[in-house]
């Protein structure tokens, strides 16, 4: 799973998860292995622990379980191509 930073002009990559599943269980201890890399005040601009504000996920309920459990005041969007799959 690749992370990326999105500002006005581009993307920035922040991070990438490689874990053995696509379990809930795999993917919590990626992102909680990328939130230790990233831990201190200044990360996800100043909000430290509490990490980034929003993130764009497919329909994967394993991912979206996974970053409740790291990040639980996140909030998430669908991709657009997930939901026209779903139409």
């Amino acid at each position: 799973m690749f992370i990326n930073l999105y500002s006005s002009v581009l993307a920035l990559p922040l991070g990438v998860v490689i874990v053995p599943s696509e379990s809930t269980a795999c993917l919590t201890e990626g992102f909680q292995s990328l939130l230790a890399l990233l831990d201190g005040d200044d990360a996800f601009y100043q909000r430290g622990r509490a990490g980034p504000s929003c993130f764009m996920t497919d329909d994967s309920e394993a991912e979206i379980k996974a970053l409740k459990n790291v990040w639980p005041r996140y909030s998430y969007r669908l991709i657009a191509l997930c939901i026209r799959a779903h139409e």
